[in-house]
């Protein structure tokens, strides 16, 4: 599937001017994190989230964080900046992919499925598909969408235009 990655939802991120998870270093084999101003995180500890997916916390002092120069720009928080990620190989596949998605390759590429999803959109809205009852569309479905499908649909919409155009240029 080709598609953005969701941005980071932080308050850091969102301000536009804060630092985000991704501001920071990841040391994996001495788990440990450097903050932007050069710091060390204090502590790495493995936990699992409400959803059950394994994750790690890292801590940064609170003493250091409350007398840092940035600190607004990272933490609000008394208890220090406190980052949560990934293990290591989700991280850097996430991270590889959201600096994959700047690229003109990319851009290309998600374009095309944007194209895509819109033609499907056009042909959900021309046959009415979503107000139609239930029974009628497991009935239906075949024959108005998947069997004649976005050709019919895109026949329709060819026949349509020149129709209006002999309309506009006929003697």
């Amino acid at each position: 599937m080709i598609g953005p990655l969701q941005e980071s939802t932080s308050w850091q991120a969102q301000a536009g001017e804060g630092y985000g998870l991704y501001d920071f270093e990841v040391d994996w084999p001495h788990q440990r994190i450097r903050c932007p101003q050069g710091h060390l995180s204090q502590r790495w500890a493995p936990f699992f989230d409400r959803h059950g997916t394994e994750k790690i916390e890292v801590r940064f002092p609170p003493k250091m964080c409350q007398a840092c120069v940035a600190r607004e720009h990272c933490t609000t928080g008394a208890k220090g900046r406190i980052l949560k990620l990934l293990l290591q190989e989700a991280y850097q596949a996430l991270e590889k992919r959201r600096e994959e998605q700047h690229t003109p390759a990319f851009k290309e590429k998600y374009a095309l499925r944007a194209g895509v999803e819109g033609t499907i959109s056009q042909v959900v809205r021309q046959t009415r598909m979503r107000r139609a009852p239930l029974s009628w569309r497991a009935e239906n479905a075949s024959a108005s969408c998947t069997d004649c499908g976005w050709d019919q649909c895109a026949a329709d919409r060819y026949l349509s235009s020149c129709a209006r155009s002999r309309k506009l240029f006929s003697p």
